[in-house]
């Protein structure tokens, strides 16, 4: 269901617009995007991007996705991460995405959110793991939305 706040919930947390990627879901721009962001952390911590450790020297942008399925491998290896994919629309989207991821550590989650329940229970092996946001009760919303104003 839309409008019941879960993409403000998602940007609530994470609290950045910087790590964002638009739609519509194009897997080999998507890889660019989280690879670049990866480097992007590399550099701020290590002072200088970091593409040479792989066998390439190549700017992602002017890798294959097989390419970039290896980079994100090397980048995400030994590293805890949170990975949000905020409405997801079909389940071949979360296919092509997380095809695409290597085996992640255990201390990596993945948090996607969507419309279609369908989705929510295919990404997903437990049902614990699912949430469903419910609508609010009209004294609740009034009480945020006077709370917010």
């Amino acid at each position: 269901m839309g409008g019941l706040g879960k993409t403000t919930l998602i940007k609530d947390v994470y609290e950045s617009q910087k790590h964002v990627v638009m739609r519509p879901f194009i897997l080999k721009e998507f890889l660019k995007s989280l690879i670049m962001q990866l480097n992007v952390q590399s550099s701020e911590k290590k002072g200088a991007i970091d593409f040479a450790h792989g066998a390439r020297n190549t700017a992602p942008i002017m890798m294959g996705v097989e390419a970039l399925i290896k980079e994100l491998a090397r980048l995400l290896e030994g590293r805890k991460c949170l990975i949000v994919l905020d409405d997801l629309s079909s389940i071949a989207e979360w296919d092509n995405i997380f095809g695409s991821f290597p085996k992640l550590d255990s201390s990596c989650r993945i948090i996607v959110t969507t419309r279609e329940e369908s989705i929510a229970k295919h990404c997903s092996e437990k049902q614990k793991n699912i949430y469903k946001l419910k609508v609010l009760e009209c004294k609740d919303a009034q009480d945020l939305f006077t709370r917010k104003a």
